[in-house]
């Protein structure tokens, strides 16, 4: 069990219809909606889409943003390119115990290269 009480807090302002999300394998190459990493032909990744107050609307995420996002949003997941953002006003809170909800060496690894840039900008 991991010490870490980090939570983003996701409240949109609206309903969303529907939606669909799956895994793919990239025929061509994709970026990704949270971290613009670019997303190479043959690279499995989650394809979202879905209606949001009668819009309709796609995003394309790597494994890795998708790993993060999932462990931390704390009431339902958002899609197109808030993590990053939110997770920065997590980062005050952190603590090596949120590294450890994380699965992958990946995205462990992408979390505390953040974390740190973050932290070291901070003391600048």
């Amino acid at each position: 069990m991991s010490d870490c009480g980090v939570c983003i807090g996701s409240e949109p302002d609206g309903y969303c219809d529907f939606i669909v999300q799956e895994d793919r394998k990239a025929r061509k190459p994709h970026k990704c909606c949270e971290c613009d990493k670019e997303i190479a032909i043959g690279e499995k990744y989650e394809h979202a889409r879905g209606k949001f107050e009668g819009e309709m609307w796609t995003a394309d995420t790597c494994l890795i943003c998708r790993e993060i996002a999932e462990t931390f949003y704390c009431n339902g997941r958002m899609f197109g390119g808030e993590l990053w953002e939110d997770m920065e006003y997590c980062f005050p809170e952190m603590t090596t115990g949120c590294l450890a909800r994380l699965t992958t060496v990946a995205a462990k690894t992408e979390l505390q290269r953040r974390w740190q840039e973050w932290k070291f900008s901070q003391t600048a």
